[in-house]
């Protein structure tokens, strides 16, 4: 005779297998959107700047490629740094545009120092919200980091952020190498997670000096 199950047993049991349908769902999920990105990204430009694309940078396709690759086999975070100018928020773009254009992909664009300040000085429901958001969204795209010194909460809060995120798809550009950012307030416990994932440096050019125009205007005499 089988004994059967008592009541508790039962909601234990239904509740396990829901969980293992729910993480089973979600790792589809996460293999179809990772599918979509992949083939979005191989569109030229974007949606926001069609005069925009790859090949506007120098080894754009060589970066294209790299990016194809850390998406297929999850290095992330994605780190992009270079001189001001060169074309990393741009690039960037192209990945969320492509992330936004994909099926199944959640994705959110802050700038990073403004993202960590707002949630540094939130308290309550709101930094929950604001917390749970950067924590659980798809695909996160975090511009400029290190543009001002953090204080000590919004190196918590990233830190907190990094860890979360970890090997979930994180986008980062900055004006410094990971290992610069330990010059502006953060030490290695953040810098090798960045190295931890894909790590891009961009040369060349200051675009915006360059697609800029010049004009002198003189008095007539």
């Amino acid at each position: 005779m089988i004994p059967s199950r008592s009541d508790e047993e039962a909601k234990d049991f239904n509740a396990t297998a829901l969980a293992a349908q729910a993480a089973a769902k979600r790792a589809v999920e996460r293999m179809k959107a990772a599918g979509s990105l992949k083939k979005a990204i191989q569109r030229p430009s974007f949606i926001g700047d069609p005069e925009f694309s790859w090949d506007r940078v120098p080894g754009g396709e060589s970066i294209r490629k790299v990016v194809r690759q850390a998406i297929e086999q999850r290095r992330y975070p994605i780190y992009l740094h270079g001189a001001a100018g060169v074309g990393k928020s741009s690039l960037m773009r192209l990945v969320f545009d492509a992330a936004r254009a994909a099926e199944g992909v959640w994705a959110i664009w802050r700038r990073a120092d403004e993202a960590l300040y707002d949630l540094a000085t939130s308290s309550g429901i709101d930094r929950a919200s604001q917390k749970a958001l950067l924590h659980k969204c798809g695909h996160l795209f975090f511009d400029d980091l290190g543009t001002r010194q953090p204080s000590p909460q919004m190196y918590s809060d990233l830190f907190d952020l990094l860890e979360a995120r970890a090997r979930r798809p994180l986008w980062v550009t900055s004006n410094v190498s990971p290992e610069g950012l330990g010059h502006m307030g953060y030490d290695d416990r953040i810098y090798t997670r960045m190295l931890m994932g894909t790590v891009i440096e961009i040369q060349g050019d200051n675009q915006r000096v360059r697609d800029g125009k010049r004009f002198l205007a003189r008095e007539k005499k």
